[in-house]
């Protein structure tokens, strides 16, 4: 049974770093909280706030975003000669779908 040397070769020798060469990393800062990604507090109730208040806010901003598109659509119907009956529907489907925080800022 062959023993393992009681010291394995240091990896840092330049007989275990021959022919490779390693590219250095950037060395990672923290981001701060101006950039948008970084909690303002790591509090758990502050976290807490500020991801249902990001996720509301991105909530609100697609419904408000499909509410200009059905809008537009509406408009580009109206041009065509069609009637209405699909953008009514389209509108009392997202209303019926929305949350009423969202019904409200729909209105």
């Amino acid at each position: 049974m062959a023993k393992e040397p009681a010291h394995p070769a240091n990896p840092a020798t330049p007989a275990a770093t021959a022919g490779t060469t390693r590219k250095r990393r950037p060395r990672i800062t923290d981001r701060p909280v101006q950039a948008g990604d970084v909690a303002p507090s790591l509090r758990r109730r502050d976290i807490e706030t500020n991801t249902v208040s990001r996720a509301t806010t991105g909530a609100q901003t697609e419904r408000a975003m499909a509410l200009a598109d059905v809008l537009a659509n509406h408009g580009q119907a109206a041009r065509s000669g069609s009637g209405p009956g699909s953008t009514l529907a389209d509108l009392q489907a997202m209303i019926a779908s929305a949350s009423p925080d969202d019904v409200k800022a729909l209105r």
